[in-house]
Formats: C-alpha cells, structure tokens, sequence
C-alpha cells in the first residue's frame, strides 16, 4: 500500500522519524519501498551512524547530504513552549527549561509536559510560569535514566561535577575533568532524548530542515 501510494503522480517522499528506533524488519521494508519509488527519503536520526545500526543502507547508494540541526535558542524554545501547552511561557520558565532542555526539542516537550501533569506550572493572566524553584519531578526520572543509561562511573561523575560547576570554557574544565573523559561524554553516540541536536542529510536540497522533532539528525536521501 506504502509503494502505491507513493508510486501515484507528483512530488513525494518518504519521511521517517527516529529511523535508529526501528527493527531491521520495518527498515528493510522502508529500503525495499524506497529502492522501487525511487523517491527522496528524509529520515531524523540520532548522531550514531546509520549504516552500522542497519546494514541495508549501504554507503555511496545515492547521494546524500548530512545538515546537523543546532540546539534550539531562547525564541525558539519559547514557541515551542507555547505551542506545547497551549499558552505562552513567561521569561523564568523558558529560561529554565532552556537551561535544562540544552535546546533539544524533545526534551523541552518532556519537561514542559511532566512540570504540568506534576503540577508545576500555574496558568495566570493567559502566561504559564513555575509554581515553585524546580522542573524536577517523578515524571522526568525515566528520561534522565535513558541519558545516563550506558555511562561509565567516572563519565557519571564527571557529568555530576561539570552540572555543579556549570558552563565553563574547555581549558578550565579540562583542569576539573580529565580530558580523555571529556572526550568520550563529547564522542558517546547519543540517545532518542539527549540535550543535543540531531544532524540532516538530503539528495538534493540544502536547507535546514525545523526543528518540528527534536533531532539532531534529519537525512534526505534518494
């Protein structure tokens, strides 16, 4: 049915969300569609190769262009806010879901969805703003195990200190955390809900791709 409809005149594509979440199965059955529409494939995805998790897209089978989606700023991050929760958010609450997101769509969704069912927002004069000092709540606790799974003990600990210390440039840093820690919290293949961004391939196009998803990685392909 998939082929069919894509097989129907105009200009089409297939699009995938988190392609690194599927089966091999469900990837196969993506590839074999592709292979026979011969249309452009978008995927979002995380930063870890695609090819290693899926060994049905082989490297140098079409052209492909990577666009890696930065962190998304304060305006953006208010927006996204507002359209999550259905009114705006004044300046303390963007700021800190901005602080605690990291700018990572998915992750602002998710903190925003969890501090109301927590009851940590309050809806005052049509503005959402925080109820109290903290977004932290039960809700938020299977997510930030997700960003942990997998970590060492001491890239836990290192992850500890540089929270305590904050935003620092690299050189201070690396004086607090060793350095070849540092690069493998920087190198670690990141998961569906990190504070990073995702990157973008495409066949033919350039542009950016919105950050509508939360990804760090959208991909066009044909």
């Amino acid at each position: 049915m998939l082929a069919e409809q894509l097989a129907q005149r105009g200009a089409r594509a297939i699009v995938v969300d988190d392609i690194d979440e599927l089966d091999k199965e469900s990837v196969a059955v993506i590839d074999i569609v592709q292979r026979r529409t011969e249309r452009p494939l978008v995927v979002t995805m995380d930063d870890a190769p695609l090819y290693s998790m899926a060994s049905v897209f082989t490297p140098a089978r079409w052209p492909e262009t990577t666009m890696r989606l930065s962190p998304l700023d304060y305006d953006q991050v208010n927006k996204l806010l507002a359209q999550t929760l259905g009114s705006p958010p004044d300046v303390d609450l963007t700021t800190a879901v901005l602080m605690k997101s990291g700018g990572n769509p998915r992750l602002v969704v998710r903190i925003a969805q969890s501090a109301e069912l927590s009851e940590q927002l309050v809806l005052l004069d049509g503005q959402w703003s925080m109820s109290g000092h903290t977004l932290s709540n039960e809700y938020l606790q299977s997510t930030v195990q997700e960003l942990l799974h997998g970590l060492s003990a001491d890239e836990r600990t290192a992850l500890h200190t540089l929270s305590v210390v904050g935003a620092r440039p690299l050189g201070p840093l690396m004086q607090i955390v060793e350095a070849d820690i540092l690069d493998s919290l920087e190198m670690r293949p990141k998961r569906p809900c990190p504070a990073q961004q995702r990157s973008s391939s495409s066949t033919e196009v350039g542009r950016s791709i919105p950050h509508a998803s939360n990804k760090s990685s959208a991909k066009l392909r044909r």
